[in-house]
């Protein structure tokens, strides 16, 4: 009662994400797995279809952290079974987190452990014992720009014979190197559970990933399609930890630019919901660094807002929009779609 137009849009978005996500948890959000069939070039050993939803529902659970009364209390079982089911998956105690568990010949890797950690924090569950080793192993191989390795995996001469194995399939199949979308989550997460221990890490991670800008205000992924998550988690980072301030400018001005005249966004011609919440988000994690006119950034988000409730399916969910690329392998989810327009709408609340 009394709200404005723009906030019973808001709220009815947020509503519509909240029950999708309501009806998929008794489901274990099912949806949301990711079922690979990898191809017989890449010569594993394993079973040809693997499949992984740590990554996933972890994710889940950080848009759920957003939500407040009256969701808050409904979703807390949720939240609870969520995070038992994540922390129950490990794969290594030295490494970490995989994003397909149950392939041992893929190892461990530096997005999966950021988005676990994110989750713990949130949830108060981020203990020492659990992150202190595969934090350590991914760091031990970093590089002198500030930089480090998506995949997690021991010194050359502390590796097991899977280990080996891992690394060896990194270089033929996986594919080495370090990835700005990763180390921003990674960077992230690790600001948001101790800025004061990791700070020489964070700062010249940020230096790194600044570096990676593109001329057009986003960044590049190797992991994901499209420039909108990989512009969004290296913004979220820098605004975090106040840096970058110049990077994150000629992004929002980009964003702001960039809006189609329906009030969505995307990497071609149509409104992807993915893409316009991914944008929001970006928006809103800028705010802190006031590079752009706050009503500037209030009217936009709103205008994205409302192409998101346009873009709601009769079921009252969004497109299961393509998100994640392995191996030329595209992948999305209705879910994950929803879980984005969740945080978008749950966060814009502080405008």
């Amino acid at each position: 009662a009394g709200s404005s137009p723009e906030d019973a849009n808001r709220l009815a978005v947020l509503w519509a994400a909240a029950q999708h996500l309501a009806v998929q948890a008794p489901r274990a959000f099912g949806e949301a797995r990711h079922w690979m069939k990898i191809s017989e070039d890449a010569g594993l050993r394993s079973r040809p279809t693997q499949a992984g939803d740590v990554f996933q529902r972890a994710l889940i659970v950080d848009a759920l952290c957003d939500l407040r009364a009256p969701f808050d209390e409904s979703f807390a079982p949720v939240i609870a079974h969520e995070v038992a089911h994540v922390m129950q998956s490990r794969v290594c105690d030295s490494c970490g987190w995989g994003y397909l568990p149950e392939l041992d010949e893929l190892p461990a890797d530096c997005d999966s452990l950021a988005q676990v950690l994110q989750m713990a924090v949130r949830c108060g569950e981020a203990r020492r014992e659990d992150f202190d080793r595969p934090l350590a192993t991914a760091f031990g191989t970093s590089h002198g720009d500030g930089s480090f390795e998506t995949w997690i995996l021991p010194r050359a001469a502390e590796r097991d014979a899977v280990h080996q194995r891992q690394a060896e399939l990194v270089e033929r199949v996986w594919g080495p190197g370090a990835d700005p979308e990763v180390m921003s989550n990674l960077l992230y997460a690790l600001a948001l559970w101790n800025r004061q221990r990791f700070d020489d890490r964070i700062a010249a991670g940020c230096r790194y990933i600044v570096s990676c800008q593109r001329p057009d205000g986003t960044w590049p992924g190797r992991w994901y399609v499209g420039p909108y998550y990989s512009t969004y988690v290296a913004v979220r980072l820098l605004a975090r930890v106040r840096d970058g301030v110049p990077a994150v400018k000629r992004t929002i001005e980009a964003l702001l630019a960039g809006q189609r005249p329906d009030g969505a966004w995307s990497r071609d011609h149509s409104p992807r919901g993915l893409d316009t919440a991914h944008a929001i988000l970006t928006l809103l994690a800028a705010r802190p660094l006031e590079v752009a006119d706050a009503a500037a950034i209030r009217a936009s988000v709103f205008r994205g807002l409302g192409a998101l409730g346009r873009l709601r399916k009769p079921d009252g969910s969004w497109a299961a929009d393509p998100f994640l690329t392995m191996r030329e392998l595209v992948w999305g989810s209705s879910t994950l779609t929803t879980t984005y327009v969740l945080k978008a709408a749950a966060l814009a609340e502080a405008l």
